[in-house]
């Protein structure tokens, strides 16, 4: 207890003393950013109002990871913020406030040079605040949160002091739960299933004008279509060239469960007689079965088969394309561009990254990943499950 007490005294007399310097520190680096947005950036408030708290937590982590580097420049320990070997903290610095502005600009662009630029000025007039280690460490001993305790009061009664007063107007609970169940409709959407291939409806409203219509039909084995007379199951889709010539047979089952053929019509005459609240559009785009489809089916093909009755036929080649590759995203599934793979295209949240298990990825989507899994557990490669926290897909 008396050691205790002892390191607790020592760090409070460390906070004391640098407690003006501190705050000057942060008053000046958030000021700094503050005319570098201002000045070549202009930010949506939809943009804020809209976002879901996994991408506000990548945000912040991007911001905050920044700002450390700000602070503290290469007085950080190596690997403190999860960066690759060889990798100075003004590149961190530069990367995580490019993905922090990327993610919020609408319009304008801050060029890294100036990125860069601003971390030279402001770690100029940090350079002899005290490093972590001496916030940290008193006498070799490691200390616990108290130190800075009273840091993180004043920070909080700062930030309440910035905030927005709120509005001393309060909807009426009736209208409140109105609005709730009009944007829980929207958000749900229709939830009419194609007949054909099981893909719900694309319309954002539960009560909409006119025909049902999808803008992703997956192939008609999800919806157990098959050729007549036979249990091989069709994998063509709803709107592509194929499908549009091929021939749909309707039958009937009588009292003796004997099947009679009573309609035979092309696909177009056919949807328009028996699924007339269903919009059909020929997409020859859609002769080309994504591979996020394919993985899909190679996930639950065998149990969709089963249930209608059928064969399991799917393509062979299906099965070599939902293997890991180099030429495509783990998680969305999508083909790298040349642009992606050089990590030169002006998206880089687009960018093709490799985790140290080998496995590639754009940007987004295993950050997208990792975020989910953070809060829980400790961030996984979604192929192989192997650890990824202390991987930076931005670097």
């Amino acid at each position: 207890e008396g050691r205790k007490s002892k390191c607790i005294k020592a760090s409070q007399n460390i906070l004391h003393e640098h407690e003006d310097r501190l705050w000057r520190a942060l008053d000046e680096g958030l000021e700094q950013i503050r005319k570098l947005i201002n000045t070549h950036v202009i930010v949506d408030g939809q943009v804020l109002e809209k976002m879901d708290k996994k991408r506000m937590q990548h945000l912040s982590t991007c911001f905050s990871h920044a700002f450390f580097c700000l602070l503290f420049g290469d007085e950080l320990p190596e690997g403190f913020l999860g960066q690759q070997k060889n990798t100075s903290k003004k590149q961190l610095f530069v990367s995580s406030m490019s993905a922090f502005l990327d993610g919020l600009c609408v319009e304008g662009k801050v060029e890294e040079e100036a990125l860069a630029v601003l971390y030279d000025d402001t770690r100029d007039s940090l350079v002899d605040f005290p490093t972590p280690a001496a916030l940290i460490n008193v006498n070799e001993t490691k200390l616990a949160i108290q130190h800075i305790e009273s840091f993180l009061t004043a920070l909080k009664a700062k930030c309440s002091e910035l905030s927005r007063v709120r509005s001393l107007f309060v909807p009426p609970l009736g209208e409140t739960e109105t609005v709730m169940e009009e944007e829980r409709s929207k958000a749900i959407g229709c939830t009419a299933m194609c007949p054909c291939c099981k893909s719900k409806c694309s319309q954002s409203e539960v009560l909409h004008n006119g025909r049902h219509s999808c803008f992703s039909h997956k192939v008609q084995a999800f919806g157990g279509v098959h050729k007549h007379g036979t249990k091989k199951l069709v994998f063509d889709q709803c709107c592509n060239s194929d499908n549009f010539k091929s021939t749909w047979v309707k039958t009937q089952v009588d009292d003796k469960g004997k099947k009679t053929v009573v309609d035979r019509l092309v696909f177009p005459e056919y949807a328009k007689k028996y699924y007339s609240d269903w919009s059909f559009v020929l997409e020859p785009n859609t002769d080309h079965v994504p591979r996020r489809i394919k993985r899909a089916w190679m996930l639950v093909g065998d149990r969709i088969a089963k249930h209608y009755g059928m064969d399991n036929n799917t393509p062979s080649s299906w099965k070599i394309e939902s293997k890991p590759s180099e030429n495509y995203c783990g998680v969305c599934l999508e083909d790298f561009s040349q642009a992606q793979k050089d990590r030169t295209g002006a998206q880089r949240d687009k960018h093709r990254c490799r985790t140290p298990c080998k496995h590639y990825f754009h940007v987004r989507c295993i950050v997208n990943v990792m975020e989910e899994r953070r809060d829980s557990c400790i961030p996984a490669c979604p192929v192989c499950k192997k650890g990824l926290d202390l991987f930076n897909p931005w670097l």
